[in-house]
């Protein structure tokens, strides 16, 4: 039994293939498509500060995409509009256009800090490896290391519901979880991303009790949004609640007691613990700059990610979500409050595709929730063809996911996989122990179903009879799939090798590839937990002790899926293009990632196999040339993965520095071969350092004995 790891540069006139699950030397894939839009005059580097020799992961000293300059919109903004007035222009290539963008020549926004990292993101809970942040960050320490970049911390402040998105207050941490030393502490070891909810706050905050005390008397009253104001007679007829765009089988309105008895209903679009603010009135907008700058200066975010703010426009005769321009207003004065902190932007939102590249337009992150289904529509209907053309059409200021606290989005892929297949692909999810998170629409009367399978329920709506008009209450809601939810490793049948192929290609999607901490230890879904929180996303929600996620981060799918994530951490052609080769069979897929033609790495993976192989040029952290080959990895990175039957539970996967070691002193010596063996691996190890202009490096791996217990 083997491992097969190949390092390849560049070499004239070689091909790119798979032959036994590696790859030979590489070349730019014919006919290649260019990440966004073809146009050889302009460029979509990214192009990273150097690094001054090496560096301690633990510091933000490391190549960082560039501070996008926050006080302008998309780069090609004039060129994406001029496409979009010339209607002689075919739909697709403008919207290539609005995709490709570059930083080249454009003003830099000075700060004491750069952009956002390159490197890969953690998603956690604070509480949810260990019980708070500094047992996370002692493990992240000891366990993950260079493995992350940048965490994303979701809600750390005092909140009285939905797992923390029911804030109270954004000037501390819930003493439960830690304190802001524990924030900053955690801040000078990766990049830091915090939750901010733009569109509301839970009914505990000082603001509210205010508010609830002393009526139209409270400083307050208008941080709140007052129902009957949103509506010309007072109330919403049948027309108008149809056009809402609801999170919840029940009007948008929560009916509130006040100190004086009276009876007040308050726009309030998710649970009882979450209730609307109105951000553009004067106390409103006060708490908001407040809070965000309470992110930046006590919690050293670099990152803010701003959850639920499509919902903060409440207008008659509209969705109520995403209206502009008052969004794209409010989103430019929160950009200003960040500008001083060197902060960026980024947006949480779940709708089709084109939406996320207008906001990549406006300069601001955005999620890749496409990702996640399109994946597991490939692995089931053994078809890369939707995933080839979202890799060449996406936005590339994007946070790749695959999974995330919530469940996988349904829109997110409208118009990017045949809605066909949408059936077929739910039944394979819930087979595999799922379960579906619903989207929920007002009916008419007289309206057809929506989803005719599912059942009208119409108890809400007597529930806030006096909230709505008449007709409102000769309607109904029905409920369709909103997201799917379980753990990414289960959803993939709980095999290791669609597992790393998944990551792999999540790692050469263009952006900053996410990984939720579930997803980071391989975990299952959690069934128990499911049956005890009354949530359905609680089945992707696992807390883990520090023994437990010390346990899972020892096993070889573990180990080799942290190796991954240094590879894409560490390897400088993912500074540069990416090119997708639409050619091949409609099972394969191969990307190319290249910088300055100096760099490169290849993707070649095939879905209907599961097999994949990654091959790249040679390269080391701190980017040193080590005898006639580019650059090595001098800490022996188990970096390149040739993957056609990994059979993880008899092999044990380990890192082998003496490997790497014995390849810089073949090459350093100009020596064709050099071998080395490990009695502590069990196996020994052949390197042989190709000197003839490929600069290829072959390394094998030969067990004498596999391990006879060892778990995925």
């Amino acid at each position: 039994m083997q491992v097969l790891m190949r390092h390849s540069c560049q070499c004239p006139g070689s091909r790119l293939r798979t032959t036994g699950g590696s790859c030979s030397s590489i070349r730019a894939p014919a006919a290649p498509v260019h990440h966004g839009f073809r146009r050889p005059a302009r460029s979509c580097d990214i192009t990273a500060s150097a690094t001054n020799g090496s560096r301690p992961f633990n510091k933000h000293s490391e190549p960082d995409f560039p501070a996008f300059p926050v006080d302008e919109t998309f780069p090609d903004e004039a060129l994406a509009t001029n496409k979009y007035q010339d209607s002689s222009l075919d739909a697709n290539e403008a919207l290539k256009s609005i995709c490709a963008w570059d930083t080249e020549g454009l003003p830099k926004h000075h700060t004491s800090r750069r952009g956002v990292s390159n490197k890969v993101m953690l998603s956690t809970y604070a509480d949810c490896i260990g019980s708070n942040i500094a047992d996370l960050t002692g493990f992240l320490q000891a366990e993950v290391q260079d493995a992350i970049g940048s965490i994303h911390l979701l809600p750390i402040f005092p909140s009285t519901g939905d797992r923390g998105f029911a804030p109270v207050n954004y000037q501390e941490v819930d003493p439960k979880l830690g304190s802001w030393g524990d924030v900053q502490t955690l801040a000078g070891e990766y990049q830091m991303c915090l939750e901010y909810m733009v569109n509301h706050i839970s009914p505990g905050s000082p603001q509210f009790q205010d508010y609830k005390a002393h009526g139209d008397n409270s400083a307050y009253k208008d941080m709140f949004v007052r129902w009957k104001d949103v509506w010309a007679s007072g109330a919403p007829t049948a027309e108008e609640l149809a056009m809402v765009r609801t999170r919840k089988p029940a009007p948008p309105v929560l009916s509130v007691e006040m100190g004086d008895g009276s009876v007040v209903p308050l726009w309030c679009t998710f649970s009882t613990q979450q209730v609307d603010i109105d951000p553009f009135s004067e106390k409103g907008w006060e708490f908001t700059e407040a809070s965000l700058r309470s992110l930046c200066e006590r919690g050293g975010a670099r990152l803010i990610r701003l959850d639920a703010f499509g919902y903060v426009s409440k207008k008659a005769g509209t969705t109520c979500f995403m209206q502009g321009p008052e969004v794209w207003d409010l989103l430019a004065r929160i950009k200003e409050v960040v500008r001083p902190y060197g902060v960026q932007l980024l947006c949480e939102v779940h709708e089709d595709f084109l939406l996320n590249i207008e906001l990549a337009r406006h300069g601001l992150w955005v999620y890749d929730f496409a990702l996640p289904l399109l994946m597991l529509h490939a692995l089931k209907f053994k078809s890369a063809e939707p995933l080839r053309h979202w890799i060449s059409i996406c936005p590339r200021r994007q946070i790749t996911t695959l999974d995330t606290h919530d469940g996988m989005g349904v829109d997110d892929i409208t118009g990017l996989a045949p809605l066909v297949d949408i059936p077929e692909l739910e039944r394979s999810i819930l087979g595999r122990g799922g379960n579906i998170n619903y989207k929920h629409f007002f009916v008419k009367p007289g309206q057809a179903d929506v989803a005719p399978d599912h059942k009208r329920t119409t108890s809400s709506l007597h529930a806030a009879a006096d909230f709505l008009q008449p007709d409102c209450l000769e309607g109904s809601y029905q409920s369709v799939a909103h997201q799917y939810n379980q753990t990414y490793f289960s959803a993939v049948g709980e095999d290791p090798q669609q597992y790393l192929l998944a990551r792999a290609i999540q790692f050469f999607t263009p952006g900053v590839p996410m990984i939720y901490y579930v997803g980071l230890l391989a975990g299952s879904n959690d069934f128990e937990q499911l049956q005890n929180g009354g949530d359905c996303r609680d089945i992707n929600r696992h807390f883990y002790s520090l023994q437990e996620a010390r346990q899972a981060v020892r096993r070889p799918v573990v180990q080799a899926l942290l190796e991954l994530c240094r590879f894409r951490n560490e390897h400088p052609a993912f500074k540069g293009r990416v090119y997708v080769d639409d050619s091949g069979p409609a099972s394969l897929l191969k990307v190319t990632w290249d910088y300055k033609g100096l760099h490169k790495a290849v993707l070649v993976a095939d879905v209907a196999s599961h097999a994949f192989s990654i091959s790249h040029t040679p390269y080391s952290p701190d980017g040193l040339e080590l005898g006639g080959v580019s650059s090595l990895d001098a800490r022996g990175i188990f970096s390149v993965f040739s993957c056609d039957a990994l059979d993880l539970p008899s092999r044990k996967l380990k890192r082998t520095r003496a490997m790497v070691a014995a390849a810089a002193a073949a090459a350093g010596a100009g020596v064709a071969e050099g071998s080395v063996s490990e009695s502590d691996t069990e196996g020994s190890v052949s390197v042989g350092v190709g000197m003839n202009g490929m600069q290829q490096l072959d390394l094998s791996w030969a067990w004498k004995t596999a391990p006879a217990a060892a778990s995925r």
